[in-house]
């Protein structure tokens, strides 16, 4: 299990080593942003990124992103089937705190933070599961666990998105996305906070 993809969108979604290439859709693009150099801008309304079927079966998750805030359930990543089955990270679901879910069609497993995504600036924000336990981090730090055992494998995902929901109801992603990667084994701490600084 110790994969890897690395998006790290400076001209495209392509993947840096060309092994699991997204693609821009419905307005996604690259643009410069002053101090940052270029970033993923999904702030066109439903812009996305479509991801190939084999990124979904990754123990960690982990990106920089900058929200521009808005309505609930806007998803960074979402990855699944259907609507049954997915698994996705939203700034801010209907709680009002940032939300990991996963479920395998047997029932929603989630780990919630204790706040929203801050928006309007460049937050890391990263997942990690090794089948007992799921870690959510902000900046390198964990801030909320609990216990999921469902595995991404489990989903057989087919629909592999940044910035869309496998919900067709829910709000495209208003902001911006850089440097996001997915790795077949779960993360240690150490590993989470040396990719966030």
């Amino acid at each position: 299990n110790d994969w890897s993809a690395f998006y790290t969108f400076d001209a495209d979604a392509r993947e840096h080593l060309a092994q699991y290439n997204g693609t821009l859709q419905n307005g996604a693009a690259v643009t410069n942003e002053p101090g940052r150099g270029n970033v993923l801008s999904l702030e066109s309304s439903g812009a996305y990124v479509s991801l190939p079927l084999s990124v979904a079966n990754a123990g960690t998750f982990a990106g920089w992103v900058k929200w521009n805030g808005g309505a609930p359930w806007q998803r960074i990543f979402d990855f699944g089937v259907d609507t049954s089955h997915y698994e996705f990270l939203t700034p801010a679901g209907n709680t009002g705190v940032m939300r990991f879910a996963i479920n395998n069609g047997g029932g929603e497993q989630q780990v919630n933070a204790p706040r929203p995504l801050p928006a309007g600036s460049w937050c890391h924000v990263a997942v990690t599961l090794d089948g007992s336990t799921g870690v959510m981090y902000l900046d390198g730090s964990p801030i909320a666990t609990n216990a999921v055992n469902i595995l991404p494998f489990y989903l057989l995902a087919r629909s592999n998105f940044l910035g869309k929901s496998q919900f067709s109801a829910d709000p495209a992603f208003n902001g911006r996305l850089d440097s996001f990667r997915i790795f077949g084994r779960a993360l240690s701490a150490a590993e989470i906070k040396e990719l966030a600084w």
